[in-house]
């Protein structure tokens, strides 16, 4: 009995460190299979995520296109309007959004994608054109930054501003 414990006093910093070593050999051992089907995870997470884009508040019609008002034009004071041929035509039911003379704050919530930010863009008359401001996103690269918050967007921005105001890199 003395020879063991004599041992063990002699030796108990190095069985101490077996004793660790064997402890997490035996966890990896066991939770391997879990760290080696991660990446399979994520990448089964990122394709479910591009398929799971919801395109049910993206309007697919073609519409033509109002030509822009220019600032200081006098819109909005007759209830009819002249063709350059002198008839009469009732205003459109739907008049394109003038660009707002002042500073606008606007909101991206939390799990929007871009083409919700677009439309709500678009209905506080910040874009005039949703396809084409997600074509400007796109093309800027910026269409996995989206920023959560509230922004203040100048009276004037361009689509190339507002996409990096609300993605945050400016």
């Amino acid at each position: 009995m003395k020879k063991i414990k004599d041992f063990i006093y002699d030796y108990n910093d190095i069985l101490l460190a077996i004793i660790i070593i064997l402890v997490a050999a035996a966890v990896i051992f066991v939770k391997v299979s879990d760290i080696m089907a991660y990446p399979q995870f994520a990448k089964e997470a990122q394709q479910q995520e591009q398929t799971d884009v919801d395109f049910s508040d993206v309007d697919l019609e073609k519409t033509d296109v109002d030509p822009i008002v220019a600032p200081g034009d006098d819109i909005g004071s007759d209830d009819n309007t002249e063709d350059p041929q002198g008839n009469n035509q009732a205003p459109a039911d739907n008049p394109t959004p003038v660009a707002p003379s002042k500073d606008v704050t606007f909101e991206v919530k939390q799990g929007e994608y871009f083409s919700t930010v677009a439309k709500n863009l678009k209905d506080k008359g910040l874009i005039t054109d949703t396809q084409a401001f997600i074509k400007k996103v796109q093309d800027m690269g910026l269409e996995k930054k989206l920023q959560i918050g509230t922004y203040t967007i100048p009276a004037g921005s361009t689509d190339e501003q507002i996409a990096k105001i609300v993605t945050k890199t400016n």
